[in-house]
């Protein structure tokens, strides 16, 4: 019996090992919010977050703060992943600042602040896709592949 300890103990590190969980530096965010960083207070605000694993496996929430609105929403990360979301988000409190992080286990891994400008209720936001043509003032200029996918971005 004193012969298998060392096999037992073995297999325990190996498990221990194959369980590890990607760390703080395995793990990078980038985010982008609002219309080329217009966003209006109580309307609805696309953010963009890609989510990069350099790591094991991961695990964990991804966690998306504006004013006093939060959206949370379960992640999975393999090894050499990279994600992508599309996020609405609508605060009536709104502030100057979008805040994402990656979390596991209570614990912030990443993340990313993104400063974004509150146009007022009543200031018109012009989108123009592509080069604006003659004549016209946009507010905000996108290439059409950046446009949000969804009319919520739009509000």
């Amino acid at each position: 019996m004193t012969g298998s300890r060392p096999l037992v103990a073995c297999l325990l590190f190996a498990t221990v090992l194959h369980a590890r969980q990607a760390t703080a530096g395995d793990l990078s965010l980038a985010a982008t919010a609002g219309l080329d960083g217009v966003c209006r207070p109580g309307r609805w605000a696309p953010v963009w977050v890609t989510a990069a694993n350099q790591g094991s496996d991961f695990t964990g929430a991804l966690v998306v703060e504006w004013g006093s609105t939060t959206l949370t929403r379960a992640v999975s990360l393999a090894g050499g992943a990279r994600r992508q979301f599309e996020i609405y988000m609508r605060a009536s409190d709104a502030r100057d600042l979008v805040s994402v992080r990656l979390e596991s286990s209570g614990n912030v891994l990443s993340t990313a602040d993104v400063p974004v400008r509150l146009a007022g209720l009543d200031e018109p936001i012009t989108v123009c896709a592509g080069p604006p043509p003659p004549g016209v003032e946009c507010s905000v200029v996108l290439a059409a592949s950046d446009l949000p996918t969804s009319w919520r971005g739009y509000d």
